[in-house]
């Protein structure tokens, strides 16, 4: 398997005066990815990631199959990474046939990297370089329960555009999602 070195995109300070370095998914991280998403399986968090930890054999499926959306231009994922660990990731990805200007975003970050600037900086980065992609609308969805989330995405021009009553199960109940978007380019 080919092994591509990884391609810093860019470094900013968090909030407690760690760098952190922006990058793109690359093989050469796998391990770290696995850590990091098994993190997230295990803490049963805000995300539709769920159930048991994910095999190395799953990750890197799902990175191989991640790479090729990214080389065919169907999305763009950056991971943050800090003492070679990776501790969020966002992407965003398009829409199908007429709805290519509309690229569906998601955000997960560490537990210890929480309350630091890590998500508004990546989300802030995603939604510049979508448009490299023609992506006009970003949406979301964010568990109702997500507090912190949805002012976070409120803070940056998100907003509700609908609500699907019951639309995830989690530690053993029902709650709704909200659905959000925000303009990301102008339309010709």
């Amino acid at each position: 398997m080919f092994i591509k070195k990884e391609k810093i995109i860019t470094k900013f300070t968090s909030k407690e005066n760690k760098v952190i370095e922006i990058i793109e998914p690359s093989f050469s991280y796998i391990h770290p990815l696995s850590e990091f998403v098994n993190r997230l399986v295990i803490e049963d968090t805000f995300l539709s990631l769920s159930g048991k930890p994910k095999s190395l054999a799953e990750e890197k499926l799902w990175l191989k199959n991640t790479i090729e959306e990214i080389k065919r231009g169907k999305s763009l994922y950056f991971w943050a990474k800090h003492d070679n660990r990776i501790i969020g990731s966002v992407s965003i990805t398009k829409g199908l046939e007429r709805s290519l200007h509309v690229g569906e975003v998601g955000l997960m970050v560490d537990k210890d990297h929480r309350g630091k600037g890590i998500g508004r900086f990546l989300l802030e980065l995603i939604l510049k370089e979508a448009q490299r992609l023609d992506i006009k609308i970003a949406t979301l969805k964010v568990f109702e329960e997500n507090v912190v989330g949805i002012k976070l995405y409120q803070r940056l021009g998100f907003k509700n555009f609908g609500n699907l009553s019951n639309g995830v199960f989690r530690k053993g109940k029902y709650s709704n999602n909200i659905y959000m978007y925000k303009k990301i380019s102008q339309f010709v």
